[in-house]
């Protein structure tokens, strides 16, 4: 029980009772507040109620005998000396009694948010040309990477999943590799850029999923660091940035050591 429990006057119990403008809630008319009844051992109860039949049909002749006015079958039970035992309801089962309760079947609104996934992928070709960045974290002793951006194909993916958040797109789209301005600019840079996007279309992340598949370099000497870079940047609780790595065991363009690729899935909320 939640709300405050008034113990009230009746009319025939104060016939005329003055309002008090100095009040801060008026009364309503022949009715004054006698006590505030304590709500701690009181439980809402919600009908119909569940009885053995036999019981409860004793209970109902017994008060239709005595001309007892009760509020529910709870009540007659008591009244005829059995114990009536509480169990957890729902609230969300509501019983149509009043003429307002039909508002109960209209169609429930939309709720203030719902949720989405995205998924990215990308890969980059190994050659001269940049420094191996996964995450915006510099790796040591890797191969360079071909690109026209930094090359950093891990968030290269994870701004492909946010933006597929938001059904906008991919970052070719909006970063084209053809245009001057991109040329060797930071991936955190469109990162920055692709959440500002993604915001205005009211797209809140809150898991991510990130796999790396490489044969080369080792991945598991940097996994925290990037885990927590990416936590970073997209302002998230590193207990919901979740990265794995892998080979192709020797198979295809990754595990013949000519590039890397990444995967990346991202959960969000959509708000309305």
């Amino acid at each position: 029980m939640t709300d405050t429990i008034k113990e009230v006057s009746i009319p025939h119990q104060h016939p005329s009772i003055p309002e008090d403008p100095s009040a801060a809630t008026p009364p309503l008319p022949h009715e004054t507040v006698l006590r505030t009844i304590e709500r701690t051992p009181l439980r809402a109860v919600q009908t119909p109620q569940a009885f053995q039949r036999i019981a409860l049909r004793h209970a109902h002749e017994e008060a239709r005998q005595k001309e007892r006015i009760v509020t529910d079958d709870a009540a007659m039970m008591e009244d005829s000396g059995f114990t009536v035992v509480i169990v957890p309801g729902e609230s969300t089962n509501m019983k149509i009694t009043t003429p307002d309760d039909l508002r109960l079947l209209e169609t429930p609104q939309e709720p203030s948010h719902i949720p989405c996934t995205g998924f990215g992928y990308d890969v980059h070709r190994f050659g001269s040309g940049r420094p191996l960045k996964l995450g915006g974290i510099a790796i040591p002793n890797a191969p360079e990477i071909v690109a026209h951006s930094d090359g950093d194909v891990l968030l290269h993916a994870l701004m492909d999943a946010l933006l597929g958040c938001a059904a906008l797109g991919d970052i070719g789209e909006h970063f084209p590799d053809t245009a001057q301005a991109y040329d060797n600019i930071s991936s955190v840079l469109l990162l920055d850029e692709v959440l500002e996007r993604i915001r205005k279309r009211n797209i809140q992340p809150v898991h991510v999923d990130m796999t790396i598949v490489t044969q080369t370099p080792k991945i598991a000497p940097f996994r925290e660091n990037i885990r927590k870079n990416v936590a970073r940047l997209l302002a998230l609780e590193i207990q919901a940035v979740h990265l794995k790595a892998t080979t192709e065991e020797g198979l295809g363009f990754t595990g013949a050591k000519e590039g890397i690729k990444a995967f990346a899935q991202v959960t969000a909320w959509r708000n309305r």
